[in-house]
């Protein structure tokens, strides 16, 4: 019987990103009475709950809130919490969890990506049934033109080439469709593919929609991409079901040496 474990990933829309602008339209001006961290806290943890998850991969996760309440209730759900170490000046940053003692954490590793914005991609080095496995949480920056994204996710592969051998994980919130970025020819020379098909939206605000989320997978099979979750007519989230601006995305994966051919 092959190992099977669920990833899941998932951007928390951090509290310190949504204050109203002064300079340009609220996009979130429709759905404020659903922003308070206080509602919308323990809404993201009944999410992260309901979702199953072996290893999850988050993004806009708050410094100042993880350390509190958050942290403790994420703890209280079996997972250990890893938290990217981006520089004190920056309100948020990436984590990972993994659910014990399922899940063992060998080893992390937070790499640097390139531009001012100073994100940090975290990698971890785990046991899944005593499987190896590398997973990454990774927050690339955004530009209209994808420059930002392409930078830092050609620099990131190039820096776990080293870890060819092992069955690799990198899910996140990539600010792109990458398989209609000529970006994608940087990952799939690297024998990664995505779980889940093209196009499809993941994030929502204001009225606009976009494809901004993957779960890139190299050395182990996508056995069931779950659905990605639908964002409505509005296009304008939070919503009543969805405590973030982002759905989550989720797959049940196995590790392919493990397979019948």
């Amino acid at each position: 019987m092959p190992t099977r474990f669920r990833l899941a990933t998932y951007n928390l829309l951090a509290p310190e990103h949504v204050s109203a602008p002064a300079d340009r339209p609220d996009a979130y001006a429709n759905v404020r009475q659903l922003l308070r961290w206080n509602v919308r806290m323990p809404r993201l943890v009944e999410r992260i709950r309901d979702l199953h998850a072996d290893v999850l991969c988050l993004q806009e996760v708050s410094r100042l809130h993880v350390s509190r309440l958050f942290g403790d209730k994420l703890e209280r759900l079996g997972y250990a919490l890893l938290l990217g170490d981006r520089p004190a000046d920056r309100v948020d940053t990436v984590a990972l969890l993994a659910r014990t003692p399922r899940v063992r954490v060998l080893s992390r590793h937070d790499f640097s990506l390139p531009g001012e914005s100073n994100k940090v991609a975290v990698v971890a080095r785990l046991e899944v049934d005593r499987q190896p496995l590398f997973v990454a949480s990774l927050h690339l920056s955004w530009t209209a033109d994808g420059r930002s994204q392409t930078d830092q996710l050609t620099a990131f592969l190039r820096t776990i080439d080293p870890f060819d051998a092992i069955p690799f994980v990198a899910a996140g919130d990539l600010n792109l469709d990458v398989r209609r970025w000529p970006v994608w020819s940087e990952v799939a020379s690297r024998r990664f593919s995505a779980a889940h098909p093209p196009g499809v939206p993941t994030w929502a605000a204001g009225g606009r929609a976009g494809r901004l989320d993957d779960i890139l997978v190299r050395g182990v099979e996508v056995v069931d991409p779950l659905p990605i979750p639908p964002l409505g007519q509005r296009l304008e989230l939070p919503n009543e079901v969805e405590p973030s601006d982002h759905v989550p995305l989720c797959a049940d994966l196995a590790f392919r040496d493990q397979l019948s051919p």
